[in-house]
Protein backbone atom coordinates (compact mmCIF):
# COMPACT_ATOMS: atom_id res chain seq x y z
CA UNK A 1 0.00 0.00 0.00
CA UNK A 2 1.51 3.14 -0.90
CA UNK A 3 2.44 5.79 1.80
CA UNK A 4 0.75 8.94 2.90
CA UNK A 5 2.85 12.30 3.89
CA UNK A 6 1.02 10.97 7.80
CA UNK A 7 3.19 7.50 7.31
CA UNK A 8 6.05 9.61 7.16
CA UNK A 9 5.23 12.27 9.82
CA UNK A 10 5.19 8.71 11.49
CA UNK A 11 8.22 7.52 10.12
CA UNK A 12 9.77 10.88 11.39
CA UNK A 13 7.99 10.37 15.08
CA UNK A 14 8.93 6.87 15.76
CA UNK A 15 11.11 5.11 13.41
CA UNK A 16 13.77 7.47 12.37
CA UNK A 17 16.06 5.47 10.11
CA UNK A 18 18.30 7.53 8.38
CA UNK A 19 17.68 5.23 5.53
CA UNK A 20 14.23 5.70 5.72
CA UNK A 21 14.00 7.84 2.74
CA UNK A 22 16.56 5.74 0.70
CA UNK A 23 14.11 2.65 1.25
CA UNK A 24 10.88 4.62 -0.48
CA UNK A 25 9.39 3.57 -3.84
CA UNK A 26 9.37 6.13 -6.17
CA UNK A 27 5.50 6.32 -5.77
CA UNK A 28 5.83 6.29 -2.09
CA UNK A 29 8.43 9.47 -2.95
CA UNK A 30 6.67 11.37 -4.48
CA UNK A 31 3.92 11.01 -1.22
CA UNK A 32 6.35 12.74 0.55
CA UNK A 33 5.30 16.62 0.50
CA UNK A 34 7.58 19.05 2.46
CA UNK A 35 4.65 21.45 2.91
CA UNK A 36 2.10 18.32 4.41
CA UNK A 37 4.73 17.53 6.52
CA UNK A 38 5.74 20.62 7.59
CA UNK A 39 1.87 21.59 8.76
CA UNK A 40 1.78 17.99 10.64
CA UNK A 41 4.53 18.55 12.25
CA UNK A 42 3.87 22.15 13.12
CA UNK A 43 0.29 20.95 15.00
CA UNK A 44 2.47 19.57 17.74
CA UNK A 45 3.00 23.08 19.46
CA UNK A 46 6.40 21.67 20.98
CA UNK A 47 8.27 21.61 17.52
CA UNK A 48 7.34 24.59 15.98
CA UNK A 49 10.61 25.88 16.50
CA UNK A 50 12.21 23.22 14.56
CA UNK A 51 9.41 23.51 11.61
CA UNK A 52 10.33 27.08 11.44
CA UNK A 53 14.18 26.34 11.54
CA UNK A 54 13.40 24.16 8.81
CA UNK A 55 11.38 26.71 6.78
CA UNK A 56 14.18 29.18 6.80
CA UNK A 57 15.60 26.58 4.46
CA UNK A 58 13.05 25.25 2.18
CA UNK A 59 14.87 25.95 -1.32
CA UNK A 60 17.81 24.53 -0.28
CA UNK A 61 16.61 21.00 1.31
CA UNK A 62 15.38 18.43 -0.81
CA UNK A 63 12.65 16.11 0.72
CA UNK A 64 15.69 13.67 1.57
CA UNK A 65 17.17 15.82 4.15
CA UNK A 66 14.19 17.30 5.06
CA UNK A 67 13.08 13.50 6.70
CA UNK A 68 17.11 13.56 8.05
CA UNK A 69 16.32 16.95 9.66
CA UNK A 70 13.43 16.08 11.27
CA UNK A 71 14.41 12.56 12.34
CA UNK A 72 17.12 13.73 13.87
CA UNK A 73 15.87 16.89 15.47
CA UNK A 74 12.51 15.75 16.96
CA UNK A 75 12.61 12.97 19.75
CA UNK A 76 11.18 10.05 19.30
CA UNK A 77 8.20 8.76 20.49
CA UNK A 78 4.60 9.29 19.91
CA UNK A 79 2.99 12.40 19.61
CA UNK A 80 -0.78 13.31 18.33
CA UNK A 81 -1.35 15.80 16.20
CA UNK A 82 -4.59 17.12 15.92
CA UNK A 83 -4.80 18.36 12.42
CA UNK A 84 -6.52 21.54 12.15
CA UNK A 85 -9.59 21.32 9.34
CA UNK A 86 -10.79 24.07 7.04
CA UNK A 87 -13.91 25.86 7.79
CA UNK A 88 -16.86 24.14 5.22
CA UNK A 89 -18.72 27.18 3.22
CA UNK A 90 -22.53 27.33 4.48
CA UNK A 91 -24.17 28.20 1.16
CA UNK A 92 -27.10 30.80 1.79
CA UNK A 93 -30.30 31.43 -0.35
CA UNK A 94 -29.16 33.66 -3.05
CA UNK A 95 -32.05 36.04 -1.80
CA UNK A 96 -30.49 36.45 1.17
CA UNK A 97 -27.10 37.02 0.00
CA UNK A 98 -28.19 39.76 -2.21
CA UNK A 99 -30.51 41.33 0.30
CA UNK A 100 -27.65 41.54 2.80
CA UNK A 101 -25.46 43.01 0.05
CA UNK A 102 -27.57 45.31 -1.13
CA UNK A 103 -27.57 46.98 2.57
CA UNK A 104 -24.21 47.19 3.62
CA UNK A 105 -23.26 48.14 0.18
CA UNK A 106 -20.37 45.25 -0.21
CA UNK A 107 -20.26 42.21 -2.50
CA UNK A 108 -21.71 38.87 -2.85
CA UNK A 109 -18.43 37.40 -0.98
CA UNK A 110 -18.43 39.83 1.83
CA UNK A 111 -21.46 39.51 2.21
CA UNK A 112 -21.41 36.11 3.33
CA UNK A 113 -18.80 36.58 5.10
CA UNK A 114 -21.68 39.06 7.05
CA UNK A 115 -23.75 35.93 7.44
CA UNK A 116 -21.54 33.94 8.67
CA UNK A 117 -21.20 36.76 11.74
CA UNK A 118 -24.49 36.91 11.93
CA UNK A 119 -25.35 33.40 12.46
CA UNK A 120 -22.35 32.71 14.92
CA UNK A 121 -24.83 34.76 18.39
CA UNK A 122 -28.44 35.00 19.07
CA UNK A 123 -27.87 39.09 19.18
CA UNK A 124 -26.69 38.81 15.26
CA UNK A 125 -29.71 36.73 14.29
CA UNK A 126 -31.99 38.91 15.90
CA UNK A 127 -30.00 42.06 14.61
CA UNK A 128 -30.56 39.55 10.92
CA UNK A 129 -34.06 39.02 11.52
CA UNK A 130 -34.77 42.80 11.29
CA UNK A 131 -32.53 43.60 8.69
CA UNK A 132 -34.59 40.80 6.59
CA UNK A 133 -37.85 42.13 8.01
CA UNK A 134 -36.89 46.04 6.49
CA UNK A 135 -36.39 44.89 3.58
CA UNK A 136 -40.32 42.94 3.33
CA UNK A 137 -39.22 39.75 3.69
CA UNK A 138 -41.98 37.33 5.90
CA UNK A 139 -41.83 34.57 8.90
CA UNK A 140 -42.17 32.30 6.10
CA UNK A 141 -38.99 32.97 4.16
CA UNK A 142 -37.72 34.15 7.57
CA UNK A 143 -37.70 30.40 8.41
CA UNK A 144 -36.60 28.61 5.62
CA UNK A 145 -33.43 30.39 6.29
CA UNK A 146 -33.89 29.85 10.33
CA UNK A 147 -34.41 32.58 11.13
Amino acid sequence: MAKTPFSHIDAIYNNQRLDYYDTLSDVDKKSFSPYVINMGISMTPDFLPVVNEANKYWDQLDNRSLYLFYSQAIPKGKYFNKWVKGVKEVNYEDWLVDLISRKFETSKAEAKVYLNIFYKTDEGRDELRSICRGFGINDKQLKKVKL
